[in-house]
């Protein structure tokens, strides 16, 4: 039990106040060659987008209706980041975590007097009451009790991308929305902001992305 609580607090100090600042340009790396020539594509800045996301326990709070992929999308790998995965390695820590306190607590000493000791009965010796088993310290119910916390806090450390993941996605479905008629994607600038709490997360994304409009006259 003291491990536990000692385990506990490492983790509060650790992720208590934990934020990141990034800021990711393109390098050389283009979709569309900067070298075509203009009267074929029209090149320009686009609406600067931003978009906010946040999770709880690593379980992304809120997702686009319409899900954005924009196809090799220089700057940021998009990962999906779903509510399934997330939910059932809550429910394994938490069994898992339990079952290990459970052990780790033993059981408690028999409480029968004299247990496995023969007594003299006034005319010959008996067999003296069998020992038991005193019962779990801790029962296994109480153990998963006591490790959800723990577990709602590793889960949030182990899907600590969870919230910056929905963002993105939630940020290409915009950019291919609100420019429905831009052919191709480039140059992208991204500022991410993020924030790790013991139990949840928040990310912001912003981008700067150019947009080439293929010219149809």
């Amino acid at each position: 039990m003291k491990i536990t609580i000692t385990a506990t607090l490492f983790l509060a100090l650790l992720l208590g106040s934990c934020s990141t600042s990034k800021l990711i340009g393109n390098g050389s790396y283009s979709d569309l060659s900067l070298n075509v020539d203009s009267d074929k594509y029209e090149i320009k800045r686009l609406e600067t987008l931003s978009v906010s996301s946040s999770s709880v326990f690593g379980i992304p709070k809120k997702r686009a209706k319409t899900n954005g992929m924009v196809v090799r999308f220089n700057g940021v790998s998009l990962n999906q980041s779903g509510r399934a995965l997330p939910i059932l390695t809550i429910l394994a820590s938490s069994v898992g975590i339990g079952y290990l306190l459970n052990q780790a607590a033993g059981k408690r000493p028999d409480k029968v007097i004299g247990c496995g000791v023969d007594y003299w009965n006034g005319s010959g010796w008996s067999q003296g009451p069998v020992c038991g088993d005193g019962g779990d310290k801790l029962p296994v119910g109480a153990g998963i009790a006591l490790a959800v916390p723990v577990a709602l806090m590793l889960n949030n450390f182990i899907y600590s991308r969870s919230a910056q993941s929905i963002a993105l996605q939630n940020l290409n479905s915009q950019l291919l929305q609100k420019n429905p008629n831009v052919d191709v994607f480039l140059n992208p600038k991204y500022d991410i902001k993020t924030k790790l709490g013991l139990f949840n997360q928040t990310a912001t994304v912003k981008a700067n992305v150019m947009g080439a409009t293929l010219k149809t006259n």
